[in-house]
C-alpha cells in the first residue's frame, strides 16, 4: 500500500488545482540597482546629506503617472493605528520609530500621516499600466483586517518590511540591514491612486516558467512553512513547469503543472537566501522574520 502514496498525491494534487487568472508580482528595485543611486547605496553619494551612512531605502509612489507629482498622506483611523500597533507584537521601541517624522512612513506631517512610499525588495502587484507606470495595488482606508490573517508572511504584497540601505566606505559595498529596533512591518494602505514607474520594479518571470533542480527538490503538498510532509522529489537536474506562484514573506513558492509545490527562492538561515532551482530574480527581497 505505501507505494500508492506518491500516486494517490498527485491525483489529489491535481484535482484540487485550478486554472484561474495568477497574480503578476513585481519586486521593487533596490539602489545597487538603480542608475539613480550610481548602483550603489543612496548614502554613497558625495551629496549625501543624511546624518549617517544608514537610510530607509524608501521608494515614493506618486500621485500621478510622472516624477515630481509628490506623494499622497493618507490619515490613519484609530482602527488602523492599532493594526500597525498589533503588527510589530505592540513593542513600544519598535512603534516609537516607525511613528516618528523623521525616520520614513510619517516623514514630516508626523503620525497619523501615513506616506506613500515601499522600501526595496517588498513586493506590489498593480491595478493598471498606463506606459511606463502602473497603479500600486494598496489596503483600503476603510478595510477592516485582522493582523493574523493580513501580515507580511501571509500577504508580503499588502504588508510591507522596513528596509535600511547602507554604504561601507572602507570595502565600497551596499549593504542592507534592520532599523536599529529591529523588525518592522506596516500596511500599504491608501486613501487614493498611487503610481509607480516601471523601471523601478522587477516583474517575476512570467508563468508557465520551466525550472530545472540544482539540487533535489521536495515537492510538498501546500506552500508554506507548514507544508505537510513532502512524498515526491524533484532530483538534480530534473525539469518542470512552474504554473503559479506563492509568497509567504521574504520564501517564493511553485505550484507545478503536474501537482505539488517546490520552493523557488527559500530562506533557510538569515541573510542567507538560496535559489533551488534555475529560477531566479536580480531583486532580493528583505530577510525573513527571525523565528
Amino acid at each position: 500500500m505505501k507505494r500508492l502514496y506518491p500516486i494517490l498525491f498527485v491525483l489529489v494534487i491535481l484535482l484540487t488545482s485550478c486554472t484561474s487568472e495568477q497574480t503578476v508580482y513585481y519586486r521593487v528595485k533596490h539602489d545597487s540597482q538603480l542608475e539613480i543611486y550610481d548602483f550603489q547605496s543612496r548614502t554613497a553619494a558625495d551629496d549625501w546629506q543624511g546624518v549617517s551612512s544608514e537610510t530607509p531605502e524608501t521608494v515614493p509612489l506618486f500621485v500621478e503617472p510622472a516624477t515630481g507629482t509628490g506623494t499622497h498622506r493618507t490619515v490613519l483611523t484609530p482602527e488602523w493605528e492599532a493594526f500597525i500597533d498589533d503588527l510589530n507584537a505592540n513593542e513600544e521601541k519598535l512603534l516609537r520609530y516607525i511613528k516618528a517624522d523623521d525616520t520614513a512612513i510619517f516623514n514630516t506631517s508626523g503620525f497619523p500621516n501615513l506616506e506613500s512610499l515601499t522600501m526595496g525588495g517588498n513586493v506590489i502587484t498593480l491595478d493598471e499600466i498606463q506606459g511606463d507606470w502602473g497603479i500600486v495595488h494598496t489596503l483600503d482606508l476603510g478595510e477592516s483586517l485582522s493582523p493574523q490573517d493580513v501580515n507580511y508572511i501571509t500577504r508580503p504584497d499588502l504588508i510591507h518590511k522596513f528596509v535600511v540601505v547602507g554604504w561601507r566606505k572602507t570595502t565600497k559595498e551596499t549593504y542592507w540591514v534592520d532599523p536599529p529596533p529591529g523588525e518592522m512591518y506596516w500596511p500599504l494602505v491608501s486613501s487614493r491612486d498611487v503610481w509607480i514607474s516601471l523601471e523601478r520594479l522587477e516583474k517575476f518571470p512570467d508563468l508557465p516558467v520551466k525550472v530545472t533542480a540544482n539540487q533535489t527538490v521536495y515537492i510538498h503538498m501546500q506552500p508554506g512553512p507548514n507544508n505537510g510532509s513532502a512524498l515526491l522529489r524533484l532530483f538534480k537536474g530534473q525539469s518542470a513547469t512552474v504554473v503559479e506562484y506563492r509568497l509567504s514573506g521574504s520564501n517564493v513558492w511553485g505550484r507545478l503543472r503536474t501537482g505539488g509545490w517546490i520552493a523557488l527562492l527559500w530562506y533557510p538561515e538569515l541573510h542567507d537566501p538560496q535559489y533551488p532551482t534555475t529560477w531566479t530574480m536580480e531583486t532580493l527581497p528583505p530577510p525573513p522574520p527571525v523565528r
